[in-house]
């Protein structure tokens, strides 16, 4: 008897760190935190983070040019690399949120869109982890396990760092846990339709 494990589906999460130098995320954590204040909070969230999705889009605004561009490379290099996707993919809409202390973000995913992309600006300490919900998971748990791995586990919690970038396909679902900071913490958030 031949005995084969054949792994199927496998989700990637693309995952860089130090995009921007330590000066430049100051100059757009700066940015964000000036516009802030002049305008609504935005989406169709059920959470308590500040957002500007539908209330402005990060390509209005020059400073934010290198890092949409960084993105935008990082974006297709992972397409190419992990799905072997040989389109160019490019920004469907962008936004910005700041997390203050006890701020959260609901399970969702980012529909008619191909790949999602959050880089992190700033993450104080306490700052919450982003969580990614395993869609093979949807029925009964196993039970006994010794030792949870990326096969059998729910879920995958990520404690992001000032400059790291994450990638994945929009359609898997993540949320972002309460966070304790008692300063803001600000991301950028993309989606990605191909050209």
């Amino acid at each position: 008897m031949n005995r084969e494990l054949i792994y199927l589906f496998q989700i990637p999460l693309y995952q860089t760190q130090n995009v921007l130098s330590h000066s430049e995320n100051d100059d757009i954590k700066n940015k964000v935190l000036d516009i802030a204040p002049s305008i609504d909070t935005g989406g169709d969230w059920n959470c308590n983070t500040f957002n500007s999705m539908g209330k402005f889009d990060l390509r209005q605004d020059q400073m934010f040019s290198k890092i949409n561009e960084t993105i935008i490379e990082n974006v297709n290099y992972f397409s190419r690399d992990s799905y072997n996707s040989f389109v160019d993919y490019k920004i469907l809409d962008s936004w910005f949120n700041i997390s203050s202390e006890n701020c959260y973000q609901e399970y969702h995913m980012h529909a008619d869109s191909v790949f999602s992309a959050v880089y992190y600006v700033r993450c104080p300490s306490g700052s919450g982890d982003i969580v990614f919900d395993n869609p093979q998971d949807q029925m009964i748990s196993l039970k006994n396990v010794d030792e949870m791995h990326s096969v059998n586990s729910n879920f995958f919690a990520y404690t992001p760092s000032e400059g790291d970038l994450l990638i994945f396909r929009s359609s898997l679902r993540h949320m972002v846990k309460m966070g304790y900071n008692k300063e803001p913490r600000v991301s950028l958030a993309y989606n990605f339709i191909a050209c």
